[in-house]
């Protein structure tokens, strides 16, 4: 049987073939940041820049948010300071709680009335107590720039009490990150651009639907492996909120401990100079409280329960604050552990009104117990 072998329409073939994923490809990106842009409209451009931590809230904001799952919605106001709190005036009879964190103490998902801060404040007035609370929270905060407000605050308050609220999801590693990471653009924090090199580093930083498709890829093993073996995938990373609880730390995580050493210790430094007592609340993740998630999460890895310990970030931070006099460590995991309640939300990592109910009732209850009220 003969061939007849064309080479200006196998060419022609060529082109079309080439022209064709070229079209697909684009088409492909425009959907994914269409797609992206829609995400985007939930971002919450509702900071200003900061010399010294980089960004922090607007004052006077009058906004809202939705998640985009549909989990929540509430209003965003802050105070013509840039707090999610009243407007505060203390008189000199009143005791003061200055509480300061990163979205959790913000009270990201929830109304402000619906903030462990808030509800706080409540309970102990209504035990006649006279007391005030502003809660300073900024979203994306670390444990340093947390430190830099606080530091700020009481050259121009002398509150009685200071709660730092700390989150075992990704406080640690955010320790890590610099406090100038992002710019402040149109009030919205954009990650600055990351110095690299390589085909794939082209790939991440210039097409969109790369690192969407990468994550699809990864779910059939051998397309991955193909991937992996010529460069253009890497071994899936862990998920950050697991990586506090590896025991003991990898040389990724053994960094960031050291730096949340060194800011507990700074803590430690601040109250001494200031005369004042803090509360270090450590709000467990949803993977420390819920045994399923934790052991999904492991599967969906690839790795086994050998080197995790899911108390592990309540150990080490409570071994940090030893023998510290101002600091008393109050952890919510035994609480969060025992409660029926729906603490988290399901996609979203942040607390609902439930767990920031549960957080207030667990810190009132120390309070009280160290008579600092």
């Amino acid at each position: 049987m003969n061939f007849s072998f064309n080479k200006k329409t196998v060419l022609t073939n060529l082109v079309l073939v080439i022209f064709s994923l070229i079209i697909c490809m684009i088409l492909l990106e425009v959907i994914v940041r269409v797609l992206m842009t829609q995400q985007e409209t939930t971002v919450l451009c509702i900071y200003e820049e900061d010399p010294l931590r980089g960004w922090k809230l607007q004052p006077d904001l009058d906004t809202s948010t939705a998640d985009p799952n549909g989990e929540y919605s509430h209003l965003i106001q802050t105070n013509s300071r840039g707090e999610r709190s009243p407007e505060i005036s203390v008189s000199d009879s009143q005791f003061l709680i200055l509480g300061i964190g990163d979205s959790m103490a913000f009270a990201h998902g929830v109304e402000e009335n619906e903030s462990y801060s808030r509800l706080l404040e409540n309970s102990l007035q209504e035990k006649g107590n006279d007391v005030v609370v502003l809660n300073t929270g900024v979203g994306g905060y670390n444990t340093k720039q947390e430190l830099d407000a606080l530091e700020s605050y009481l050259e121009e308050f002398d509150p009685n009490l200071v709660v730092l609220q700390f989150f075992t999801g990704n406080d640690v590693y955010g320790n890590l990150e610099d406090s100038l990471r992002y710019d402040v653009i149109d009030g919205c924090l954009t990650s600055k651009p990351v110095e690299g090199t390589g085909f794939k580093y082209f790939l991440r930083t210039n097409l969109k639907s790369y690192g969407f498709f990468a994550e699809t890829l990864r779910t059939v093993p051998v397309v991955n492996d193909l991937l992996m073996s010529v460069g253009l995938m890497s071994k899936k990373r862990p998920n950050v909120y697991m990586l506090s609880m590896q025991n003991p730390p990898t040389a990724e995580m053994q960094p960031a401990w050291d730096e949340t050493e060194r800011q507990i210790e700074r803590a430690q430094d601040i109250t001494d100079a200031y005369g004042v007592k803090m509360i270090v609340m450590v709000i467990p993740s949803s993977f420390q409280v819920y045994n399923e998630i934790a052991k999904n999460a492991l599967v969906s890895y690839g790795l086994t329960e050998e080197g995790f310990e899911f108390d592990f970030p309540e150990k080490q931070i409570a071994s940090f604050a030893e023998g510290k006099q101002n600091l008393i460590v109050v952890s919510l995991l035994e609480e969060f552990r025992k409660s029926d309640k729906k603490l988290f939300y399901e996609k979203d990592p942040h607390l609902t009104a439930a767990g920031h109910a549960l957080a207030a009732q667990v810190l009132e209850k120390e309070i009280l117990k160290q008579n600092i009220s």
